[in-house]
Parts: structure tokens; C-alpha cells; sequence
């Protein structure tokens, strides 16, 4: 083949490719136009929605957001007034503790010192010839002070309880229930001797705080924690009653504390009518000294004697005091009344005040006792509890009532409780052992619903 043909063939063969591939495929159909619009508003609807819950989760996260923001605010508003306040605080608890160190130095500036030590008594080795030995006597008092523990026979002008502290000196020559004095006559006494007689040896006086530190260390020192407070009766001048709870505290071998609370009596054997005054004007005084007594001491035992009109004002005290301790029904151990000058319609009434205060109540009652029998005659012939028929007082519950009639002592017969063995015996029983009149076998027998001192 020639070269010319072979150039044809290859320019025919070109020709025909490029003659094929300018005829175009058929195109596919185009889809209907309201179809694609169709399809264009649905997705703008959806695109709305979608906005539209957008807008909604963009405005509740804006609300949040203020909501917390005002909470922050508020949180911070109370944090700046809190530490204003803890800063005022501070300044003030600053200023108050240099108020304090002030006064603190003005106290050690110009306060007293403190009062000395209660001295102690001498001991057995060191007393001087003819004592036997010495009786510590307390005293919270409603009468008139006229030196250092000295006391009239008439009231204090300001109602102020007074207190302090007595030595008694006991004679060598003591004997059990004697009070023994120098001999006299009216106005008339010869000279004491303390080898012979029971004298007061020292007196004191003390600001209560002081005189109740005093009784709380000798209730501290004593084995039982404990203390009693006597009350004496009609016709008792100062003197007269210290030396009284002297003899009593040495006879009973008490190792507590003996306190007395002295009210003016008149010390006069005429003057009943203005003592039963002066008795009825001490009531509140002694019911607000047995309740600082209680509180303010370590004492878990205090008992009470009254003697004579004493015991009336006793029991007036306790009856005023029961509205003030009714969170302890029995703040005082024993109640002793002894020869009690009360009429027997008035102690009944009393009765419930006495059981609310004590765990045990003992009277002590003679027919005997001349000097109640005075006051029943003064008393319009009213029967006086201390004098009446024990048989009389025995159906009161919760009570135990001693018949002393038997017991005799000094020419009245109304003082046997501290002068006769028999009952100091059956009062050591008492207080020291606390036992029922049931148990006190050595002392009392029982006569029917009576108890009667056993007479050796």
C-alpha cells in the first residue's frame, strides 16, 4: 500500500471518530418544577423549627443566666453585710476584753484583799491547861450588830443578815448536857473561868462570800459532807444561843459544820408577845438564808433543829421556801423540832411544807414542859404541839413523835433536848446515823403508837 493510501485510511479512520463523538447522549428528563419547590419549602420549614427552638433554648439560657447572676448579687450582698457584722463583732468583743483588762486592773488597784484564812483551832497538844477542847460555831444573825460580833437584843434597821464565826471554849470539867456558866443572880455575875466555864473564846464577822467559803471548806473536811443549822426559841439572848450550839455541837461529836440563825429575841422572860413578833418579822430572813445555804454550798446533808418558838419560825420559813425549790423535793435531810411552840391546828397546815423539804421530821414533845404550858395560857389556852399528848400528833403521817415526858433536865423542863443524855443519844442517832425512830432500838421503845425514850 502506498503511502497516500495509508494517509486517507488514517484521515478517514480521524474523520469518522471525530464525526461519532459530536452526537450528544440523550439527556435524562428534568424533574417537575413544583416537585423541587416542594421539597425547598419543606426544608425552610424544617430550617424554621429548628431556628425557631434555637431562639427559645438561646432565651431560657438567658433567663438562667440573669437568675443566676441575681442570685451571685444577693449571695454577695449578704457576704459583705456578714463581714461587716463579724467585723463589728470583732471590734466589739475587741473593746469588751479591754474593758475587762481594765477593770481587772482596777480591781487589783483598789479592792481590799481577800479575807484571811479561817484559823484553825488549836490542836489537843497545844490548848491551854483547864480546856478541854473547842467548839467552832457559825452564825448567820437578823439582829442588831453593836461591835464585832457583838448583838443587841432588837432588829437590824436595814433587815440585813449578818455573818460570822464564834469559838466556844469547853471546860475541862464538861460534862454531857451541861452548859456550864458562872453563877449570877439578875444583873450579877461573877467572872468567867474557862477552866471551869464554857465562854466565847473569839468572834468574827465576814461578807457572806467569805463566810460560805468558810462553811463549804469545814463541809468538805467533815467524812459525811455535812452541816446543820439551829434555830432557838423564845427568850435566847446572842451570847445564850452561841454557846448553846457550842455545847451541842461538842455533846453530839457533829463533824460538820454548826451554824445558828439568831433572831432578835428580847431575851426576857416578859416579853413573849413582842418575841412571837419578832419571829413572824425573821421568816423571810432565815427562808432566804437555808436557800443560799443550799445553793451555794457543797453540803450533801443539812439538817435542822428548832427549838421552841423556833420551831414556829422554822416551819413558817420551810412553808414560804417550797414555791422556790421545786426541783428538789427534799433539800434538807433531817427536820428536828424540839419542844415546838406551835399550835397543833397550825403545824397540821404546815405538815406538807416539812415533808416537801425534808426526808425525816422528829418531834420531841413533854407534857411536862412548863414554859409551853406559859404560852398556852398566853395563847388563850391553846394546846402547844411540844406540850400536847403525843398520842395526839402520832396519827400524822410521815412524822416521828418522841413522848418525853418522862425526860426531866432543868427547872422548866423545856431545854431536856440538850440537857439530857437520854435524848442527845437519841439525837446523835438522829443526825449522825439518820435513822428512823423504827431502828433506833438502843434509844426509844414503843408504847402503843407512842415512842418513848428508853431511861437508863
Amino acid at each position: 500500500m502506498s503511502r497516500r493510501e495509508s494517509a486517507s485510511r488514517v484521515a478517514a479512520t480521524c474523520f469518522a471518530l471525530l464525526t461519532g463523538c459530536a452526537h450528544p447522549r440523550a439527556a435524562a428528563p428534568a424533574p417537575p418544577i413544583d416537585n423541587r419547590i416542594a421539597r425547598i419549602e419543606a426544608q425552610n420549614a424544617d430550617q424554621e423549627k429548628q431556628l425557631a427552638e434555637a431562639r427559645t433554648q438561646v432565651e431560657q439560657l438567658d433567663r438562667a443566666i440573669a437568675q443566676a447572676r441575681e442570685r451571685a448579687a444577693d449571695a454577695a450582698n449578704r457576704a459583705a453585710q456578714a463581714g461587716a457584722q463579724a467585723q463589728a463583732a470583732a471590734a466589739q468583743a475587741q473593746a469588751a476584753r479591754a474593758d475587762a483588762a481594765e477593770l481587772r486592773e482596777n480591781v487589783r488597784a483598789f479592792a481590799p484583799p481577800p479575807p484571811a484564812p479561817r484559823s484553825p483551832l488549836p490542836r489537843p497538844q497545844d490548848l491551854p491547861p483547864g480546856i478541854k477542847g473547842y467548839s467552832d460555831v457559825y452564825y448567820a444573825t437578823d439582829r442588831a450588830r453593836i461591835s464585832e460580833g457583838v448583838f443587841s437584843n432588837t432588829a437590824s434597821d436595814d433587815q440585813k443578815i449578818t455573818y460570822g464565826r464564834a469559838i466556844v471554849s469547853i471546860p475541862i470539867q464538861h460534862k454531857e448536857g451541861m452548859e456550864e456558866r458562872p453563877w449570877s443572880l439578875f444583873t450579877v455575875q461573877l467572872p468567867e473561868d474557862p477552866s471551869k466555864d464554857m465562854i466565847i473564846a473569839s468572834r468574827a464577822v465576814f461578807e457572806a462570800d467569805s463566810f460560805f467559803r468558810q462553811i463549804n471548806a469545814g463541809i468538805a473536811a467533815s467524812p459525811r459532807k455535812e452541816a446543820f443549822v439551829f434555830v432557838h426559841g423564845f427568850n435566847v439572848k446572842f451570847d445564850e444561843a452561841i454557846l448553846r450550839v457550842g455545847q451541842l455541837e461538842w455533846d453530839l461529836h457533829f463533824q460538820g459544820p454548826a451554824i445558828l440563825f439568831s433572831w432578835p429575841s428580847n431575851g426576857s422572860t416578859g416579853q413573849y408577845v413582842t418575841d412571837f413578833e419578832m419571829a413572824e418579822w425573821a421568816t423571810p430572813h432565815l427562808r432566804d438564808f437555808l436557800l443560799r445555804l443550799r445553793r451555794e454550798t457543797g453540803a450533801q446533808v443539812v439538817h435542822l433543829i428548832a427549838h421552841s418558838m423556833g420551831a414556829r419560825l422554822l416551819s413558817l420559813a420551810l412553808d414560804r421556801l417550797k414555791g422556790q425549790t421545786t426541783s428538789q423535793p427534799a433539800i434538807f435531810q433531817q427536820i428536828v423540832l424540839a419542844a415546838p411552840d406551835i399550835s397543833v391546828p397550825l403545824f397540821k397546815q404546815l405538815v406538807p411544807a416539812l415533808r416537801s423539804s425534808s426526808r425525816q421530821i422528829t418531834i420531841y414533845s413533854s407534857q411536862h414542859d412548863k414554859a409551853l404550858g406559859l404560852s398556852s395560857l398566853i395563847r388563850g389556852g391553846a394546846p402547844r404541839v411540844g406540850s400536847t399528848k403525843a398520842s395526839v400528833l402520832s396519827g400524822i403521817t410521815g412524822i416521828d413523835v418522841i413522848d418525853a415526858t418522862a425526860v426531866r433536865a432543868s427547872l422548866l423542863d423545856h431545854s431536856y433536848f440538850a440537857e439530857n443524855p437520854v435524848i442527845l443519844e437519841d439525837l446523835r442517832e438522829i443526825l449522825i446515823e439518820q435513822l428512823t425512830a423504827a431502828k433506833r432500838l438502843m434509844t426509844l421503845h414503843k408504847n402503843g403508837d407512842v415512842w418513848i425514850p428508853i431511861i437508863h
